[in-house]
C-alpha cells in the first residue's frame, strides 16, 4: 500500500486516511461485538496510511510541529487502545464496556482532528493563536457546533471550561504567567481535547466525552499544575466557569454568557462557577436588578 505524496499538495489524501482508519475501526468493533465467535480470530491489518502521511508532512514542514505531533499522539493512542481490545478478544476475554467507550472516544477525536487539519489548511495561521500556540478563538464556534451535532445525533456528551487568568492586564501582558498557564493547559488536557485562547487572559477548554464533573476535575488539575510550574514569587490563579451543553443550546450565546458570568465575578479570584442556563428574559431581568 503506497500513499502518494506531492509537495505541491501539502495535505494529500486525508480522506483516504480517514477511510483507512474507519475500516480498521469497524473491524475492531466487529470482533468486540462477537468476541466469543470465530470472527474473534480474524487478522486485522493496522491502518498505515496515516504513518506515511505523517512522515511526509514532517519532512516537508508544511504544518506547524504542534499540529503534526498532536495528530500523531492521538493516532498512537487510538492504535494502542484498539490493539489492546483485539488482544483481549483473541484470548476469549470480553472487553470492559468503559475500555471500548474510551477507544471509541479516541477514534472519534482522531477523525475530527484530521478533518480539521484539512479544513484549517484554508485558514490563515491554521487556526492557531500566535501568542499562545493554542487554537484561536475565531475557530471555536465552528468546532463546537460540530460537537453539538455529535451530541444531538449520537448523544455523546462534552463539557466546556472557560477560564480567566486573574488580574490579567491587557496593556501590560505578563508573558511569564501566560506561559505557565499555557504549559499547564497542554499538560492537563487529553490529546483529543481542545484549548482556545480568547484574548485578554481568557481561555476556553472543550472536553470530549466528558460531563461537567470532568470539567471540574480539570479545573482542579490545572490549579495543581500551575502551582508546580510557577517560579518563586509568582502568584498565578485561574477562575473558571464550567458547563455541559445540552441539545438545543445556541453555542454562540452559551459562550457569550459564560464569559459574562466570569466578568460579573471579576473581583473573585481563584473561583469556580457552574454555569446554569436561564432564559433570555430571566437574564435580562437579573441584569436589570443589578
Amino acid at each position: 500500500m503506497v500513499l502518494e505524496y506531492n509537495k505541491t499538495n501539502n495535505l494529500p489524501l486525508i480522506s483516504s486516511i480517514i477511510e483507512d482508519c474507519s475500516t480498521w475501526f469497524s473491524q475492531v468493533t466487529m470482533i468486540v461485538a462477537f468476541y466469543d465467535d470465530k470472527v474473534s480470530q480474524t487478522d486485522i491489518e493496522l491502518p498505515l496510511k496515516f504513518s506515511q502521511w505523517y512522515k511526509g508532512v514532517k519532512e516537508e514542514g508544511v504544518l506547524a510541529g504542534d499540529i503534526v505531533e498532536n495528530c500523531n499522539d492521538i493516532y498512537q493512542e487510538m492504535i494502542h487502545q484498539g490493539s489492546n481490545l483485539v488482544q483481549l478478544v483473541q484470548i476469549k476475554k470480553r472487553p470492559v464496556l468503559m475500555d471500548f467507550q474510551d477507544f471509541q472516544g479516541v477514534y472519534t477525536g482522531f477523525i475530527s482532528r484530521m478533518r480539521r487539519v484539512e479544513r484549517d489548511a484554508n485558514i490563515v495561521g491554521s487556526g492557531l493563536d500566535q501568542l499562545t500556540g493554542l487554537r484561536s478563538y475565531d475557530v471555536a464556534a465552528l468546532d463546537l457546533k460540530k460537537e453539538m451535532e455529535r451530541l444531538s445525533r449520537q448523544k455523546v456528551p462534552f463539557s466546556l471550561l472557560m477560564s480567566r487568568l486573574d488580574n490579567f492586564d491587557e496593556n501590560n501582558i505578563d508573558q511569564a504567567s501566560l506561559d505557565v498557564v499555557v504549559k499547564s493547559v497542554k499538560e492537563c488536557m487529553r490529546s483529543f481535547d481542545d484549548a482556545y485562547y480568547c484574548d485578554n487572559g481568557y481561555f476556553l477548554l472543550s472536553l470530549k466525552h466528558s460531563d461537567v464533573s470532568g470539567a471540574q476535575a480539570l479545573a482542579n488539575r490545572l490549579k495543581q499544575a500551575i502551582d508546580e510550574h510557577s517560579s518563586e514569587g509568582m502568584s498565578i490563579t485561574l477562575s473558571h466557569c464550567l458547563t455541559e451543553p445540552t441539545v438545543g443550546d445556541d453555542i454562540d450565546e452559551l459562550l457569550m454568557n459564560m464569559r459574562k458570568d466570569l466578568e460579573d465575578h471579576s473581583a473573585e479570584a481563584d473561583s469556580i462557577l457552574k454555569f446554569i442556563e436561564v432564559s433570555p428574559l430571566q437574564r435580562f431581568m437579573d441584569n436589570k436588578e443589578d
